[in-house]
């Protein structure tokens, strides 16, 4: 679980999007759980920064601006304040 959501952070973090066939490759059914919440964050936003388009959830200009706060929302460490793959450097 550590690995997928690491790896899930990371590409966003790096890459500013989130690619859930890449995800599913890679890791298979362990990556759902990840992308559900991702799909949930999306959701969430009105589109201002983050959007599915062509198959990838992408940050907008302004969501990159706001990377941190949305690794954050999929690192289930940073509510305890043990946050491990989204904590900032």
């Amino acid at each position: 679980e550590d690995v997928v959501r690491g790896a899930a952070i990371e590409m966003l973090m790096c890459t500013f999007k989130l690619d859930p066939l890449a995800m599913r490759r890679r890791f298979g059914q362990r990556a759902e759980g990840v992308l559900r919440e991702i799909e949930r964050v999306t959701g969430e936003d009105d589109g201002t920064l983050i959007a599915l388009e062509g198959g990838e959830y992408r940050l907008s200009d302004r969501g990159r601006l706001h990377v941190r706060q949305i690794c954050a929302l999929l690192d289930p460490y940073f509510q305890t304040g043990t946050a491990r793959h989204s904590a900032a450097v």
